[in-house]
């Protein structure tokens, strides 16, 4: 029986010494699991950093260091990696958005992780973040998920007017466009880029 597991950061390079990891995984290999799933969020420090569960004065490790401790244990085990990466959380800009897809790449070229999906943050009733940017009264799912359209629809749950407001249309057809080209074949759901689309499908 093969089956999959999803993990965090914290989980592997903080909440336990690299032994423990090791042997955890050595175990977790043996008993079938051939996938692991990691929320990589973001490798801009000035966004993660913003994040309330990330903030801890005591840790002094930064989280791209986290990121890829875990990664290294993981595939030391001999189990793929796949992660999941979000643009638009507080403090994202072009920088930061190129700060992210460019670690994301190295990473992959390292060959510490095998699969990276791009998520474009995305307001859901309730949510913590939805009522810091006054956006409860705001959602309208049932008409967004009519205007299903590219760029929005390269992205999981991305619909136009509940997708974060730190990024415009064009930031979202840059996040698209740049993860594509940099990610390549290990960007999930890759589509083609704006370029490409324009050469028939040609680089």
């Amino acid at each position: 029986m093969q089956w999959g597991a999803q993990l965090t950061g914290e989980f592997l390079s903080t909440f336990q010494d690299e032994t423990q990891g090791r042997d955890m995984l050595s175990l977790m290999a043996k008993a079938g699991c051939t996938y692991v799933y990691f929320g990589i969020e973001s490798l801009a420090e000035t966004v993660i950093s913003r994040i309330h569960k990330h903030r801890d004065a005591g840790l002094k490790m930064r989280w791209i260091d986290k990121i890829r401790t875990s990664l290294r244990l993981v595939k030391s085990a001999g189990i793929q990696v796949g992660s999941a990466v979000l643009f638009g959380l507080d403090g994202e800009n072009r920088d930061t958005i190129d700060e992210t897809i460019d670690g994301v790449a190295a990473l992959i070229r390292e060959g510490l992780l095998d699969l990276a999906s791009p998520n474009i943050m995305t307001y859901h009733p309730g949510t913590e973040i939805t009522r810091m940017h006054q956006m409860e009264n705001q959602l309208d799912y049932h008409s967004a998920s009519h205007d299903v359209r590219p760029p929005y629809s390269y992205f999981e749950q991305a619909f136009p007017g509940v997708v974060s407001k730190h990024l415009t249309e064009e930031d979202i057809w840059y996040i698209h466009d740049r993860a594509s080209t940099q990610w390549g074949t290990a960007r999930n759901s890759n589509e083609t880029t704006r370029y490409e689309e324009a050469n028939n499908g040609n680089v």
